[in-house]
This record gives C-alpha cells, sequence and structure tokens, in this order.
C-alpha cells in the first residue's frame, strides 16, 4: 500500500538520468530557502 502526501509551503521537482538522481526543494516560511539534493546511489535512482 502506498500513501501520498502534501505538504503546503513545498515545491520541488526532480529529474532521473541513467547513473543521476536531482531534485530542487523550494521552503516558503519566513523567507524562501532552497536546496538542491543530488545523489548518484544506485539505490536512490532506482526508488525515483
Amino acid at each position: 500500500m502506498c500513501e501520498l502526501r502534501h505538504i503546503g509551503g513545498i515545491k520541488g521537482n526532480f529529474g532521473v538520468r541513467t547513473f543521476e538522481y536531482l531534485s530542487t526543494v523550494s521552503l516558503h516560511i519566513s523567507q524562501p530557502i532552497s536546496q538542491v539534493i543530488h545523489s548518484n546511489a544506485k539505490e536512490i535512482i532506482e526508488q525515483q
């Protein structure tokens, strides 16, 4: 069983290539915070 939830105030995008996962996350609470997540771990790429 899968469960999907939405968290208000967070926006994100992601991309998956053969050997790479890249995601951007923007959090807007009191001031904008942006982060980039990069992984070349096989388990993360397969999960996405």
